[in-house]
């Protein structure tokens, strides 16, 4: 085989640096490498490169020696550029025809990036894969191909799911809507302002609600692609924690008395000073309490706590509902999923809520975790870090007016509301 040679006087100088006998009492295959040239090999390395073949092998580059089969061209892809950005790659199979005889070598290839004399040099460890080892290394990958394969499917299953209860969620307010608009224009027809005017109220509430159901369901989605590309920022202003949690809590007090549901709040601190995001919170409390009401019965309590950890504020929202069955509980922050796929339609969601809460927890710095027993009720626990940011004006209390708050209210609370023509 004729090759190009490039050993250099210089290459002489990096090897006289460096200590390679100790290499030659080695098993597995070593090779130095300048860039891609070889500039050392020990005995194994070139019985594994270049068979029995006498020639010297340094100087040669090693696509002269070695090519990957088709299969392994992206993995061997991938090692190369590891080795360029890494100090170490650790091993990897990877299959090459071997150029001298045409022959198909599986190899476990590791690098190390050495530095002699100012410059670069690759340290590389080959090890010729026996034939149950590549049986073996084949059993894993098929393996892995078929996890990523089930995984895919369920993605795309879970994904379609959802994009069926979005148009569900969509199509119903507007059905409503356009049913209110139908009738209106029935009476109207009819010359019947009477009627029209006895009733404006009640329908302009029910289109009202099922815009603002609307609306959360679009906020809700676009917060979400906000969140995953990186573009969700958080207003951060110090005020009490305490009188916030305490402001939303009691803001649906009233509704959830209306349903038989008693809502109990409780602290051990009554001011707690920190930095958070006031609107971006008031929607993390709200999600919660609306599950929390959706799935308790009448009669039953739902308990919201704040407790001063020093470090940390623990904010916890428990209800007495039918619970999350244990096999579902740790899928419950995933996108798309919901924990009780056997309820009514018209108390499903979009799988979002959960996942939404928990990516602007963690945006705050905090963990949120699930405790729930079937047929005993859920609890939600955020933990959530206390520190203060420095603010042009010192940061005031962030209690929020219960005025201001209605909107606000009805958007997070209007798909459990009883909606009816």
């Amino acid at each position: 085989m004729e090759s190009k040679r490039s050993f250099s006087n210089n290459d002489e100088k990096y090897l006289l640096s460096l200590d390679t006998s100790i290499f030659d009492m080695i098993n597995d295959g070593v090779i130095i490498k300048r860039e891609d040239t070889i500039i050392f090999c020990n005995p194994s390395a070139r019985e594994i490169l270049y068979k029995r073949c006498k020639a010297p092998i340094e100087g040669m580059n090693i696509s002269e020696l070695i090519t990957p089969t088709f299969d392994y061209q992206k993995t061997y892809e991938e090692y190369l550029e590891k080795t360029k950005t890494n100090i170490e790659v650790l091993p990897t199979a990877i299959t090459f025809y071997r150029k001298c005889d045409g022959k198909e070598i599986s190899l476990e290839c590791s690098s190390r990036k050495i530095y002699c004399e100012g410059n670069t040099l690759y340290l590389e460890v080959i090890k010729a894969l026996s034939k149950e080892t590549q049986e073996e290394i084949y059993r894993l990958e098929n393996e892995k191909t078929k996890k990523l394969l089930a995984e895919a499917l369920e993605c795309d299953r879970i994904k379609t799911e959802f994009f069926e209860n979005l148009s569900h969620e969509f199509r119903t307010p507007l059905n409503v809507i356009l049913g209110i608009i139908q009738l209106q224009d029935h009476v109207y027809k009819n010359n019947d302002f009477n009627n029209v005017m006895s009733n404006y109220k009640k329908y302009n509430e029910i289109l009202k609600q099922n815009c603002y159901r609307l609306v959360r369901m679009i906020n809700n989605v676009l917060d979400m692609t906000k969140i995953e590309s990186g573009y969700m920022i958080l207003n951060l202003k110090n005020a009490n924690i305490v009188n916030t949690v305490e402001d939303i809590t009691m803001s649906v007090v009233d509704y959830a008395k209306s349903l038989g549901i008693r809502i109990i709040f409780d602290t051990d601190v009554e001011e707690k000073y920190m930095a958070f995001d006031a609107d971006n919170m008031e929607r993390i409390i709200l999600n919660l309490l609306s599950n929390a009401v959706k799935f308790t019965p009448e009669g039953r309590c739902i308990y919201v706590t704040v407790k001063d950890k020093d470090e940390n504020v623990v904010i916890s929202i428990k209800d007495e509902g039918e619970g999350i069955p244990r096999e579902k509980q740790k899928f419950m922050f995933k996108r798309f999923m919901q924990g009780h796929s056997n309820m009514e339609k018209k108390r499903a969601g979009t799988g979002i809520g959960l996942s939404l809460v928990k990516s602007l927890v963690e945006l705050h710095g905090g963990k949120i975790n699930l405790k729930s027993e079937l047929g005993k009720g859920s609890e939600f626990i955020i933990t959530l870090p206390v520190y203060t940011v420095e603010e042009n004006e010192s940061g005031s209390d962030c209690k929020m007016p219960s005025q201001n708050n209605v909107e606000r209210v009805s958007i997070e609370f209007s798909d459990i509301y009883n909606l009816n023509v």
